[in-house]
C-alpha cells in the first residue's frame, strides 16, 4: 500500500533569494543520478574517481616512485606524464578547471588511493589538533581565542571540501587547505597559522632566553 505524500507548497517554484544553480546542486547532491551529464555531472565524477583509485591508486608507492620525483618536479622527468596518462582527470572526466582546488582530494584519492587519502586527512588533522595544543597552551584568552578560531576556520574548510567530494555536503567551491591551488587562500591559510605560532611563542611558563 503506497504511501501519499502531498507535494511541498514551494516545490517547483523560484525560492527567494536563491539561485536556479545552487538549487541544481541541491538536488544533485541528494540524487546524483538525476542529471549525470549536466548539474550532477562534477559529484558523479568525483565519485568515480576517487573510486577508481581503490587501495592503492594508480601510482606504485615504491623507491623508483621516489627518486623520480624529484626531477619530474624539476621538469627533467616525464614520470608525472605517465603517472597521469589514464586518468579521470587526463582523460577530461574529472573537469580540469576544478581538479586542482576544489576537487583536490579526489585527484589524489584517484593518484594514491584510499591509504593517500587517510594519509591526507591525518596530515590535516594534525594541523588542527596542534591548533588546539596552542590554545590549551596560551598565556590568556585572547591568544587561546586565536588559535581555537583558526582550527574551527581550518576544520570547515576541511570538512567541506573532503565532504563535497563524497556526496556528504552538495559541492560549494571551497578550497582544501594547503592542498588547493589557490595564492590568496594560501597567504591566508599561512598569516592565519602564524598567527598559532605566534601565541606559542607568547605561551605560559615561557620564558625567553636572552
Amino acid at each position: 500500500v503506497g504511501v501519499f505524500v502531498p507535494a511541498h507548497p514551494i516545490a517547483g517554484k523560484e525560492v527567494a533569494g536563491v539561485h536556479s544553480f545552487q538549487v541544481d546542486r541541491i538536488k544533485s547532491w541528494i540524487d546524483p543520478s538525476i542529471d549525470k551529464q549536466g548539474a550532477a555531472w562534477q559529484i558523479n565524477q568525483s565519485l568515480i574517481t576517487i573510486g577508481s583509485g581503490g587501495m592503492d591508486g594508480k601510482v606504485p608507492l615504491d623507491w623508483e616512485t621516489l627518486k623520480s620525483i624529484p626531477g619530474a618536479l624539476a621538469g627533467k622527468s616525464d614520470d608525472v606524464n605517465s603517472w597521469m596518462a589514464d586518468t579521470q582527470t587526463a582523460l577530461g572526466y574529472l573537469p580540469k578547471n576544478t581538479s586542482y582546488n576544489d576537487l583536490i582530494v579526489s585527484v589524489v584519492g584517484e593518484l594514491f588511493g584510499f591509504r593517500g587519502g587517510a594519509a591526507l586527512i591525518i596530515c590535516e588533522g594534525t594541523v588542527l589538533l596542534w591548533c588546539l595544543w596552542v590554545a590549551a597552551r596560551a598565556r590568556d584568552k585572547v591568544g587561546a581565542l586565536v588559535a581555537v578560531g583558526v582550527m574551527a576556520m581550518l576544520f570547515t574548510h576541511i570538512f567541506v571540501n573532503i565532504g563535497m567530494t563524497i556526496q556528504v555536503v552538495p559541492i560549494t567551491g571551497i578550497p582544501l587547505p594547503f592542498m588547493s591551488y589557490g595564492g590568496t587562500f594560501m597567504v591566508a591559510c599561512l598569516a592565519a597559522m602564524g598567527l598559532v605560532q605566534s601565541v606559542w611563542v607568547h605561551r605560559k611558563n615561557f620564558e625567553r632566553m636572552t
